[in-house]
């Protein structure tokens, strides 16, 4: 058997409000000469901003292990969990998307030096355990920006009105891929027993 490892990377966009602050201290005194009780008051200035943004968790790893003439399925679920509050938004947000992607046409690189490779496009996904097994790079993604990379693979594309708070300015949302390596169309080198393969897959969540 061969092993691979395929680590994951959130990349998110995030925004902010700046605010002063306010760090300084106040020294308040009172002559208590010659009176029974002496008591003296301060004030603090209590400030809280609401800051807008959004928030990406996916996994650390997923590992797979390699059988020739097989769809090897990870360990684990790629989740990918956006939260987001948007209401301090210079601009109007319809849609949050949320893609899985590669920057490079090799997913995986053998660590013993040989450099061969798993292409991403042997990389396989499946929303939710029960949908379509789609190679990255079979669907476009949501987040257009994104055609220019190798292959990518869309995950979800919802409102931002989406499990809205409470207080109705944000929202979150979590989807799980099953990834897959294709040994069965040959789409990686017969390498021999114990050969180990390592790559990243980018998740890039975006208010549009």
């Amino acid at each position: 058997m061969k092993k691979s490892i395929l680590a994951l990377v959130g990349v998110v966009a995030l925004s902010a409000v700046a605010f002063a602050q306010n760090s300084g201290t106040q020294t308040t005194a009172k002559d208590c000469t010659g009176t029974p009780t002496c008591s003296v008051m301060g004030q603090t200035l209590l400030q809280a901003v609401k800051v807008e943004g959004i928030t990406l968790t996916v996994p650390n790893e997923i590992d797979f292990t390699l059988v020739d003439g097989k769809l090897n399925q990870g360990n684990q679920p790629l989740t990918a969990t956006v939260t987001w509050d948007l209401s301090q938004a210079s601009g109007t947000y319809t849609n949050i998307d949320c893609d899985a992607w590669f920057d490079t046409a090799a997913a995986m690189t053998a660590t013993d030096g040989s450099g061969q490779i798993i292409p991403s496009t042997a990389i396989v996904g499946q929303i939710g355990g029960n949908g379509p097994q789609l190679h990255f790079g079979d669907a476009a993604p949501y987040n257009t920006s994104l055609t220019a990379f190798d292959s990518a693979f869309p995950i979800f594309s919802v409102p931002t009105t989406t499990n809205q708070s409470a207080s109705g300015t944000g929202g979150s949302y979590s989807a799980n891929v099953n990834l897959f390596i294709d040994s069965i169309t040959d789409q990686y080198p017969a390498l021999g027993p114990g050969a180990v393969y390592a790559g990243v897959v980018y998740v890039t969540a975006a208010a549009i």
